[in-house]
């Protein structure tokens, strides 16, 4: 993560996110990783319609001065220009010193759906591969599988399906990742997509692919049960942390309590979360390209928080938002560290400035514990934030100002305040009482 604080100070001890000690940790036992979801970077450097996709096939278009993109982008349905990207990797390699690791969250390809080949795919990921090498070099990368990945987009047949083969896509992210990954992991990483990884004495990082839970994946209407035994493996490898006294972060494309995540999946990987409550210290998903979170309660009154996910915003800014990253600094190296979240930092490109003076600067955004005043990040923390929220109508305008990347926003009343108060506590899909135990309508 980046920037760190003289001091941090710390919250009650919640059961599930305990740190190892009571002692303050020093600054030099931190570690900082730098988080963003989805880039979707077009390889083409045009301009572009914001809804017009080129192909191969269409005539050439032109389009008017008010039709064009950005240089940097547009807040229409555009994904992230190849400028875009450079300017990001441009601008990490200049503060690379504020972060030891990074993570993806998912989601390489633009949204050109039905117009990617496998070749288009992998180039992509190609592209991505030449931004690290020549960017950030020496910066470790840790990444889960995004559902634009595959061609066509969702399409993840599960082993069970003879006629189909994903291997092509696995096999592709295994040598884009291998850089940073040992043998062992790969082999889950083309056998399914997923792995898990200690990159430091008692931490470990679990990526698994949750495209099995996605309800665009079709391939799933013939087998529900636990596709690729994702989940099975992954009560393996946590049992193993929770042996050792690891602590563990979670990566995840599809936030498990959205309704994009099927049900049955998401209240099995839920009841996984409560089991490893003292285990998985943090989560981190993508897919939603907003600035949110979700929480876990737990399984017998679903009052008592026993976890969260960050749920990361995106740099592609289609959809009307601003591209951000964020910088989490973490409970660090040491014997009985907790590897818990202490603070996070997040940075915006404001992309109509950008597109005016042609000359992009990445700014300061927020602290979540600054602006929303919190006293630590644990899961009761961003619990007691929602209660605060459900009270306070000015905490929650400013909440979903940030919470949609600092685009201008209508205020959010009715159905909008309803949907975000019950997005956030709803950590397990279609299961509407969980909103109804913490939420007064």
């Amino acid at each position: 993560m980046w920037h760190g604080r003289a001091a941090v100070q710390r919250g009650d001890h919640v059961r599930g996110c305990q740190p190892g000690n009571r002692s303050q940790p020093s600054l030099w036992h931190r570690h900082r990783c730098l988080v963003w979801h989805t880039l979707q970077s077009r390889r083409d450097v045009e301009r572009y319609l914001p809804t017009h996709t080129k192909t191969r096939t269409q005539a050439p278009h032109t389009p008017t001065d008010t039709q064009k993109a950005g240089k940097y982008g547009d807040y229409r349905s555009c994904d992230a220009p190849m400028s875009l990207a450079e300017s990001l990797f441009s601008h990490l390699s200049m503060v690379q010193d504020q972060f030891d690791y990074i993570i993806m969250t998912g989601d390489v390809p633009a949204h050109d759906t039905w117009n990617q080949s496998k070749t288009d795919q992998i180039a992509h990921l190609v592209v991505l591969d030449q931004l690290f090498n020549t960017y950030l070099p020496n910066k470790p990368v840790y990444s889960c599988i995004g559902n634009h990945e595959s061609s066509p987009m969702h399409s993840f047949p599960p082993p069970t399906i003879p006629v189909a083969d994903i291997g092509w896509l696995y096999g592709a992210l295994a040598q884009s990742w291998g850089k940073w990954l040992p043998q062992s992991a790969l082999e889950t990483v083309v056998s399914c997509g997923g792995f898990s990884i200690s990159p430091f004495p008692g931490f470990r990082i679990i990526s698994i692919n949750d495209n099995y839970c996605n309800k665009g994946n079709l391939w799933l209407l013939l087998d529900t049960r636990d596709p690729c035994n994702v989940l099975q493996w992954l009560i393996g490898e946590l049992q193993k942390a929770e042996d050792k006294g690891e602590k563990v972060h979670m990566l995840l494309h599809i936030p498990p309590g959205e309704g994009d995540c099927l049900k049955a999946w998401s209240y099995n990987y839920f009841n996984i979360v409560n089991r490893y409550e003292n285990t998985i210290v943090n989560q981190f998903y993508g897919h939603s390209h907003k600035d949110w979170f979700e929480m876990f309660y737990d399984n017998v009154n679903f009052q008592r928080p026993v976890g969260f996910g960050f749920i990361a915003p995106s740099v592609t800014p289609g959809g009307q938002i601003n591209p951000i990253y964020k910088i989490y600094t973490m409970d660090g190296n040491y014997t009985g560290s907790s590897w818990a979240v202490l603070d996070v930092d997040s940075y915006y490109l404001n992309l109509t400035e950008a597109n005016l003076s042609g000359n992009p600067v990445w700014k300061y955004e927020f602290s979540p514990r600054q602006l929303f005043k919190m006293p630590s990040l644990y899961a009761a923390d961003w619990d007691n934030l929602v209660q605060r929220m459900e009270g306070d109508d000015d905490l929650l305008q400013l909440f979903n100002l940030y919470k949609n990347n600092l685009y201008p926003q209508d205020k959010c009343t009715g159905t909008c305040r309803t949907d975000l108060l019950c997005g956030l506590v709803e950590g397990r899909s279609y299961d509407p009482e969980l909103c109804k135990k913490h939420i007064d309508f």
